[in-house]
């Protein structure tokens, strides 16, 4: 019987003829046969699924696999794919993002040393036209197994970058939390699955290393400004409200707040480019998603806002629990007259 490989690396991809081989050429550097390659062709219309055969067909010795679903979303590709994976360890990686070169060298080896649940990376952002500056760097204690789970969870909330290309879990870590997975038909779905598979870890590690350059592209879901975008922002963590509510967790409380907020907070800013007339309603919408999200008072949100010198962001908090309703209620009043 063949040895399951370590690591099975997922990839879902919809429509990204322009991006695909990049990708794939940039995981062929390091592969060995300690890997998988999956690819999850999201019922793609362009030339997606060509590119990835002929891929396929030219690397056979990194034994791809090319899995065709009817087109569902990011969701269903990343949960086909891991109900399809064969490996110990899953490494979702975007179609449109760049594996850094000896980054996959680098996941191996932290895979066979330290054996762990859970591995967080870090990743470039980016754009079209360049690469940024900006990384995402944690406040979790680089190379060090962790296995206080509930402060991991914490400090994951803080740093706020919940992007499944950064991270690496156990097969086993999906087993232990409920199906599906990744929502469907969701946008900013990993800020709830990500937090689930961290808390269902036992052990944890932190390699402050950059391993993917994630792409900012025009087009792109997360750059679209719809109202049900906002919506499905503003509402995102609501699915992790009752894990951390348990006592296990209660140290993760405060965090998660915070992290609910600042999503509300872009869906706010999100919210300004949608049609001027509706934007109050919009805003009021924000604001009840927001209010059943949050655990504690959004009071001592506010407070804490601005203990920690963000005095725009605690004011922008105590707009959106005042002013929506209140222009509510003078357009009401108005509207009557």
């Amino acid at each position: 019987m063949t040895q399951p490989p370590l690591l099975s690396i997922v990839v879902p991809a919809y429509n990204v003829q322009k991006y695909l081989l990049e990708c794939l050429d940039s995981l062929s550097k390091d592969f060995d046969a300690d890997c998988e390659l999956l690819l999850v062709n999201d019922g793609s219309t362009d030339s997606t699924r060509e590119i990835a055969s002929a891929f396929m067909h030219r690397h056979t010795a990194m034994g791809m696999r090319l899995v065709d679903i009817p087109h569902g979303g990011v969701s269903s590709a990343r949960n086909a794919g891991v109900r399809e994976s064969r490996g110990e360890y899953i490494w979702m990686v975007d179609a449109d993002d760049v594996v850094i070169p000896g980054a996959l060298a680098t996941v191996l080896a932290m895979l066979r040393r330290h054996r762990v649940d859970g591995y967080c990376f870090d990743l470039i952002f980016w754009e079209e036209n360049g690469e940024s500056d900006n990384w995402t760097e944690s406040r979790l204690p680089p190379l060090t197994v962790m296995k206080d789970i509930p402060d991991v969870l914490r400090q994951s909330f803080i740093d706020g970058a919940m992007y499944p290309c950064r991270h690496v879990f156990r097969k086993a870590v999906y087993e232990r939390i409920a199906t599906p997975w990744f929502p469907i038909g969701r946008v900013y779905e990993d800020n709830s699955t990500i937090p689930r598979l961290i808390r269902a870890c036992e052990s944890y590690f932190y390699q402050p290393v950059p391993v993917v350059r994630y792409r900012q592209r025009p087009g792109s879901i997360i750059r679209q400004r719809t109202r049900r975008i906002c919506i499905q922002r503003s509402r995102c963590m609501r699915p992790v409200r009752a894990m951390v509510l348990e006592p296990d967790n209660s140290v993760a409380r405060n965090a998660f707040d915070q992290f609910a907020w600042e999503n509300a907070s872009h869906a706010l800013s999100q919210s300004l480019e949608v049609e001027a007339t509706r934007i109050c309603a919009l805003q009021l919408v924000i604001r009840r998603h927001l209010l059943r999200t949050l655990i504690g008072s959004p009071w001592a949100l506010v407070q804490r806002e601005w203990a920690r010198g963000k005095q725009a962001r605690a004011a922008e908090l105590v707009g959106l629990l005042c002013v929506p309703r209140l222009m509510y209620l003078v357009r009401r009043a108005i509207a009557r007259l």
